[in-house]
């Protein structure tokens, strides 16, 4: 088979001959390497030379053992960095043959794991424990100053809420952030799974619910202008299913991401690149020495494995940081991220306390720090082990290296706190010099899972403490100035305090809707309606502007005359009593409101629906939920069907109609009312809480409200 030939800006090609300066018979990469074993037989061939040449093409040839000449049955390709060719074969190999590849007068052969290559697809469910205890944890009171306040009512009723504490310096760091404000990027764990951004304060910006049962990790934005966040069961790092979704600036998914060749996707990082280039973590399930394999990958975005990097290659005799400890999750990696200069790739490896530096071109290991076999020498900090079960290692700008010490519960009798710590490194002397060290002063222990830092532009630096639920106390992020004091601080509320983050991270963003904001009218038993307003996730929003008029068509044109009141949006939701609308600006009855966002430049946005103001179409507050439900079509439904009111003013009604079917229905645990379509689904105990997840325009909730 020809090889293509690889045209760059200036006409040049790239030839697939070997170059005499490189390795591997010419090529700066190859994959699989030559001589590897345990290669899965969803591989893909990829070859790099790493120069601009105009020799002819080569030709090449691969036979398997089993297989036989499958040259003629497979596709050569050429990557979207117009250096790589890629050969991907029809079908997979077999396993356990041995497989020969041939370029012109270079061959080499590697050989095909022999055991059958199948996810484990096992998961493990949320104990009924966990679940009754988050039901308790919820009717805990939370006091006062706890976050979101229960008077929001267009946030979800089981929404974890936390304690907010900002300091002076928070204030001027804030001020100081101007037109580019930054966004603080999160997700709950060990209850309801929510995606969430928040201000820099604390204050939310948008939520997204996942589905019981899954969990968000490193949810924030990446180079390409999306978000991105990786998905997959609770409790269960071998789900199949795990991907990382990727979501626009209007909230919707526009990709999802897996590794190639077959393998499992980890769930601690994924980067995207401003090409859509994706670097992300993976692991090999299938055990075949003792031990769970831990590799690293870089995907085009076309789907093309540019670069693959597994521990079974490189961590080999004196260069394995385990060779002394052998257990299933000897390495369990954490962590994979480019060096500033994107030249290599630092990987962490949690349970073997190491993190190590390699070449992104060619995966050559460049150092190791920490562990059995450190290259280093720790200067001010123990010189044997002094950093365990480290997360988010980083390079920062100036080379240095930055994490989360978690430290394990397991040595507590050499030191009993996790902390940030920074190191400098002398490549020449090989020291690691620890420069800086930031401990909580009220810490009550170790974190025993997760975390995360990050050092941001004004020198000040973010921590997500991680933890696990049981009897560890730790802050949900910390925002610390150079000095070590803090600046803002984020902690569960009791109704919460099972809540820990995974990772946090602040980043500028810009928010936008394909839906219209959210109007909604409710009232409690023997209270006065209140109309609340929110638009969620939409950011840069100066004020709210509430038009009334006495027919519903007559807010059709939103012109001064029919302008209400003008309020600054101060918060997620703003909360209007309704006699601030019914007395008005004139004599003239409102019956029907609408409000309208405006930008800080009197940009408006689109309109909410338009409102009923009467009794009988408000809502119960604190009962029924607003886009969070279940999708129409879940087999959960005991019976679909159109509520009489479909037009946008009788939204509320139509959504107390379906309540009130399904109240009349024997077996309805939630009702579901789509208020586009003016669509009413009933669901069985079947929906169980499981399926609850966001969904735009509906109103949902139990059968009756007490």
């Amino acid at each position: 088979m020809i090889l293509p030939a690889f045209v760059t800006a200036a006409c040049l090609t790239i030839s697939l001959l070997p170059q005499p300066s490189l390795s591997h018979g010419g090529y700066e990469y190859l994959h699989p390497l030559p001589g590897s074993t345990l290669v899965s037989p969803k591989t893909t061939i990829g070859m790099r030379s790493g120069k601009t040449t105009t020799p002819p093409n080569g030709t090449i040839k691969v036979v398997g053992s089993k297989s036989g000449d499958i040259t003629d049955k497979g596709k050569v390709r050429v990557a979207t960095d117009e250096r790589t060719a890629i050969f991907q074969p029809k079908e997979p190999f077999r396993a356990g043959e041995n497989v020969t590849v041939s370029v012109d007068s270079f061959s080499w052969s590697f050989t095909i794991s022999e055991h059958p290559f199948v996810p484990n697809e096992s998961t493990k469910p949320k104990d009924k424990k966990r679940r009754d205890k988050d039901k308790d944890n919820q009717r805990a009171s939370d006091g006062e100053g706890a976050y979101p306040p229960p008077s929001f009512h267009t946030v979800p009723t089981d929404f974890p809420r936390y304690l907010i504490t900002n300091s002076k310096a928070h204030d001027e760091a804030r001020s100081a952030d101007g037109d580019h404000p930054l966004y603080l990027f999160t997700a709950s764990r060990f209850i309801a799974p929510y995606l969430m951004i928040l201000t820099r304060d604390g204050r939310l910006v948008w939520w997204g619910r996942l589905e019981d049962g899954k969990e968000g990790m490193d949810f924030r934005p990446q180079l390409d202008g999306n978000l991105n966040v990786l998905v997959g069961s609770t409790y269960a790092n071998d789900d199949p299913e795990r991907k990382g979704i990727e979501i626009d600036d209007h909230y919707r998914v526009v990709g999802a991401h897996r590794p190639g060749h077959g393998y499992l996707t980890d769930e601690h990082h994924m980067d995207i690149l401003e090409d859509e280039r994706v670097l992300m973590c993976a692991f090999d399930r299938h055990v075949t020495d003792g031990r769970i394999h831990v590799l690293v990958q870089e995907i085009d975005k076309k789907g093309d494995v540019l670069f693959e990097w597994r521990s079974q290659d490189f961590l080999t005799g004196d260069d394995d940081p385990a060779r002394d400890e052998l257990f299933l999750d000897s390495y369990h990696i954490n962590n994979c991220e480019y060096t500033p200069d994107r030249n290599n790739i630092l990987i962490s490896l949690r349970n073997a306390n190491q993190i190590v530096m390699i070449s992104r071109k060619d995966g050559s290991i460049q150092w190791q720090l920490g562990g059995t076999n450190s290259d280093f020498t720790f200067v001010n900090d123990p010189p044997e082990t002094p950093f365990r079960s480290q997360h988010k290692p980083h390079m920062l700008d100036n080379g240095h290296i930055l994490m989360w010490d978690n430290w394990g519960s397991s040595h507590l009798d050499e030191r009993g706190y996790s902390r940030v710590v920074e190191y400098a490194l002398d490549t020449d002397a090989m020291t690691a010099t620890k420069v800086w060290e930031w401990r909580h002063p009220d810490s009550q222990g170790i974190a025993g899972c997760c975390g995360s830092v990050q050092r941001l532009g004004n020198g000040h630096t973010l921590i997500a403490h991680g933890g696990l639920p049981k009897n560890e106390h730790v802050p949900l992020t910390t925002e610390v100035d150079s000095d070590g004091a803090i600046v803002t601080e984020l902690r569960p509320a009791p109704s919460s305090s099972r809540m820990r983050l995974y990772r946090a991270h602040l980043a500028p963003w810009r928010g936008h809707s394909t839906a219209p904001p959210r109007a909604l009218l409710c009232a409690a038993k023997g209270e006065m309606a209140t109309l609340h307003l929110s638009y969620n996730g939409v950011t840069g929003i100066k004020t709210w502007r509430v038009h009334g008029a006495d027919t519903a068509g007559g807010l059709a044109e939103l012109d001064e005359p029919s302008l209400l009141l003008e309020r600054e949006k101060v918060d997620y939701e703003e909360i209007i009593p309704v006699n601030r609308l019914t007395g008005g600006r004139s004599e003239r009855k409102v019956k029907y409101v609408r409000a309208v966002p405006v930008l800080a430049d009197s940009t408006t946005l689109t309109p909410s629906d338009i409102i009923t103001l009467s009794d009988s179409s408000a809502l119960p507050c604190g009962c029924v939920g607003v886009d969070v439900g279940l999708e129409a079509t879940h087999k959960s439904v005991i019976k679909k069907g159109k509520g009489k009111h479909k037009s946008a003013d009788d939204a509320h009604l139509g959504a107390l109609q379906c309540q009130a079917k399904c109240r009349k229905h024997d077996g309805c645990v939630m009702f579901v009312y789509h208020e586009d379509k003016g669509k009413c689904a009933l669901h069985d105990r079947g929906a169980k809480v499981e399926g609850v997840h966001t969904v735009q325009r509906v109103i949902s909730g139990p059968p009756s409200c007490h």
